[in-house]
């Protein structure tokens, strides 16, 4: 049996035979690096479906889920200038199918790099952003 298999089974095959282990096991899945609006929309929905499969008892993601284009120090389309709070909807949306693919799951959301644009760009205040919970 491959040791995937065997992690998922809660048992591991050996020379000596099998072992069980005494431990109980809790599944993970860590979603790394959506950056929202550019993200591979089958690719999520793909993972997705594995979340709902899968049944994880954590669910991380692990950052960088919006892409902020319009707060990075980098050179900007000018027609994606005034698109940040549907970047921001839309984020709030796949975390959402996120959250609804695993509902009994611990959620564990990290900031990323591309998070901390918003971070560095708060103290400015002409933008007005509407705020939502996942």
């Amino acid at each position: 049996m491959p040791l995937m298999a065997a992690f998922l089974y809660g048992r591991i095959e050996t020379p000596r035979g099998i072992i069980t282990p005494k431990m109980k096991y809790e599944r993970s899945v860590f979603v790394p690096d959506l950056h929202v609006p550019f993200v591979d929309t089958k690719a999520f929905y793909t993972a997705v479906a594995f979340i709902k499969y899968f049944k994880p008892h954590l669910l991380f993601d692990l950052g960088d889920a919006i892409d902020f284009y319009q707060l990075s120090r980098f050179s900007k389309d000018p027609a994606r200038r005034e698109a940040l709070q549907k970047d921001l909807d839309q984020t709030t949306d796949c975390l959402s199918e996120l959250r609804k693919a695993a509902p009994r799951a611990r959620f564990y959301f990290i900031r990323g790099n591309h998070e901390y644009r918003l971070t560095k760009y708060s103290g400015l205040t002409h933008l007005s952003l509407k705020a939502s919970e996942v």
